[in-house]
């Protein structure tokens, strides 16, 4: 009788109390991300003005380069759901869609906010302990410059800009700062990081800084 109580005992506190996996970090991240000078532009559309945002990815992989916690991703992107393009945009953000064909992420797509206001996005999951890496890719349609003219029928111009952060879950966490290491396919044709951001100009303001801390 004692043990069958202890046994149910342990149950309902398993079941308030939730369960960790052995060495794992408690999901207390959050990427705060500020808005560059870049991060809306305005496109006209015959008669008619609009405002742009850009389309936004942040994730977690890990040492095998595979994703293992998606925290944001535009909804557009998200839904692949498109205004006049049916077969979806690859180029918005080729580098994670690759990683991500045919997953499931309605649970962490969002409408990117409009404002110059920064804005994070929070760790939802818990992870073991461990050497990881958040990634953030970004891209601005009509972004186009002189390495990038416009031509017909491209509303790319620049391509997806890659950030990237190395971060242990084993050790105490600082603030880290994404970096900027390189591009998505011009077309969306692959899933490679091209190193480098020559040719990039005002793509390299759509954002300001990208920041990993504790979310206490």
């Amino acid at each position: 009788m004692k043990i069958k109580r202890f046994c149910i005992v342990s149950i309902i506190l398993l079941l308030i109390i939730g369960v960790l996996p052995l060495g794992a970090q408690s999901s207390d991240l959050a990427v705060f991300i500020e808005p560059g000078d870049n991060y809306t532009h305005w496109k006209w559309f015959g008669i008619f003005p609009r405002k742009l945002t850009p389309q936004i990815a942040v994730w977690i992989e890990n040492d095998d380069e595979r994703i293992v916690q998606t925290l944001m991703v535009s909804r557009r992107e998200g839904e692949d759901s498109w205004i006049g393009a049916k077969e979806g945009r690859p180029e918005a953000l080729p580098v994670f869609s690759h990683k991500t064909k045919n997953a499931e992420l309605d649970d962490v797509t969002s409408a990117t906010p409009k404002g110059k206001e920064g804005f994070s996005v929070v760790s939802g999951e818990t992870l073991p302990k461990g050497k990881y890496f958040i990634f953030a890719e970004v891209n601005a349609s009509f972004d186009y410059n002189s390495a990038y003219p416009e031509v017909e029928g491209d509303v790319n111009g620049q391509p997806s800009l890659i950030y990237r952060a190395e971060l242990d879950l084993g050790q105490e966490i600082e603030d880290i700062t994404l970096i900027p290491i390189g591009t998505g396919a011009v077309k969306g044709e692959t899933g490679d990081i091209f190193p480098g951001v020559d040719g990039l100009t005002t793509a390299l303001s759509i954002l300001s800084t990208l920041t990993v801390r504790r979310n206490f």
